[in-house]
């Protein structure tokens, strides 16, 4: 079992903000600094960033499969408007 100390409620009270780029240069210090000597910090850390990584990859896989099913249907709009005009 892991200690929690105060460092690390700090750290994790500061994890959203820090990978966010809202924490000011000597607070991000620190913050880096203890998640290097700190393993359950760091991996609390790699495991975010993991995720933050993946729900990307998923948010920009789902727009490409909208913009594809917009295009394709504005494909055809345009197709039948040319074939009605004939």
């Amino acid at each position: 079992m892991e200690t929690v100390n105060n460092a690390c409620l700090k750290f994790r009270r500061l994890l959203e903000d820090a990978l966010d780029g809202n924490l000011s240069p000597e607070e991000y210090k620190s913050f880096i600094k203890h998640a290097t000597f700190c393993p359950a910090c760091h991996r609390k850390l790699r495991g975010e960033i993991m995720f933050r990584k993946l729900l990307q990859r998923a948010l920009n896989q789902k727009q490409q499969e909208l913009f594809h099913d917009k295009a394709q249907q504005l494909i055809i709009s345009i197709k039948q408007r040319i074939y009605h005009q004939r």
